[in-house]
């Protein structure tokens, strides 16, 4: 019998160990950024909420594996922008986040198949919308968009 921890090391990417500190500063730098253009912009435009939960994930796929299709710009952008879209919609007419929560992931995962920008993280922002009932289109532009 196979102890447990190996099965817990099954199907990983290998990332080179030259890899790890690159990419781990690369999502500093990434995070710092964005948060700091989402703060200034939501001084200016006085809205408070600059940062959307997907942020880490999309992070995570665009410093380790940027070669991966979905950290490419057309999957996290049209990814990020097809899912807030869909929760703020399923947000808006499901008061339920019990119903909304599972058709606003599957429908926005849908769309970013038939919209070929499949961005794993970008459930996320779907169930972010819907668990925050967020009901603004707004969402969509700021902060999914200018995070993205």
């Amino acid at each position: 019998m196979k102890p447990i921890w190996q099965f817990f090391n099954k199907n990983q990417i290998p990332v080179p160990s030259s890899e790890h500190w690159r990419s781990a500063i690369g999502g500093v730098i990434g995070g710092a950024f964005v948060a700091f253009l989402g703060k200034f912009i939501g001084e200016f435009t006085q809205v408070n909420d600059w940062a959307m939960a997907s942020l880490g994930a999309s992070a995570l796929l665009i410093f380790v594996l940027p070669s991966s299709p979905m950290a490419q710009p057309k999957a996290v952008i049209g990814g990020n922008l097809v899912a807030a879209i869909v929760g703020v919609t399923c947000a808006s007419w499901i008061p339920d986040p019990r119903i909304g929560v599972p058709i606003a992931i599957g429908v926005s995962i849908l769309g970013m198949l038939f919209l070929n920008c499949l961005h794993a993280p970008a459930a996320a922002t779907a169930l972010s919308a819907v668990l925050g009932h967020i009901i603004s289109y707004r969402f969509a532009l700021f902060p999914v968009f200018i995070d993205s």
